[in-house]
């Protein structure tokens, strides 16, 4: 018999449930009350270049995390916001949940622009990558990554992600392209390996 994943209710998730620690941050599960935060931490047209729907506003901050919010009661996305301080920062999530086969991408990262490139994303990465694997029981991880996103690129290779190919122009973006997309994985077996 296959191992299940150790993956909290979603209720129990969305009631803080699962917060992570990374580094000086804190990855709290979304919440409507923290709308506002959201929007002032990735609220900006260069957080979001890849990304269709769009948190420019209030009501498109409000939308995003209902989405999270209802994509989390399907059993399908763990979404987080990252906080220093007590103060929202960026968000990543936990997405496309496959219970059966084990397997999710951590997916949807942002982060506030002056603070970018300061290694907040991939401390995040870490934190999501390190759960899936040592705490939940996953046993393949995915990331979806624009072949001309070099931060992100860089980011997925420093985690141990491998390079397994790139789909051609598989992704619409919010800028009108269609995108390159690398697919890159990680096994549990690669996480301990390393480890």
């Amino acid at each position: 018999m296959t191992e299940q994943l150790s993956i909290p209710a979603p209720d129990v998730f969305l009631n803080g449930g699962l917060i992570l620690r990374a580094g000086d941050f804190e990855l709290v599960p979304y919440h409507m009350d923290l709308a506002y935060d959201f929007l002032f931490a990735v609220g900006y047209e260069s957080v979001q270049e890849y990304f269709l729907n769009r948190v420019l506003n209030f009501e498109s901050a409000k939308a995003h995390i209902q989405k999270g919010i209802d994509e989390c009661l399907e059993g399908k996305r763990l979404p987080w916001m990252i906080r220093h301080d007590e103060r929202v920062i960026g968000a990543i999530s936990l997405t496309d949940i496959v219970k059966p086969h084990r397997r999710g991408k951590p997916a949807y990262v942002f982060i506030e622009p002056k603070l970018q490139r300061q290694g907040i994303a991939l401390t995040a990465a870490r934190a999501v990558t390190e759960w899936a694997f040592m705490s939940a029981g996953f046993h393949r991880l995915e990331a979806d990554i624009a072949v001309d996103n070099g931060a992100s690129f860089q980011a997925a290779m420093e985690l141990g992600f491998i390079n397994e190919g790139v789909r051609r122009k598989h992704m619409y973006c919010g800028d009108g392209v269609y995108r390159d997309m690398a697919n890159f994985a990680m096994l549990r077996e690669d996480y301990l390996a390393a480890a």
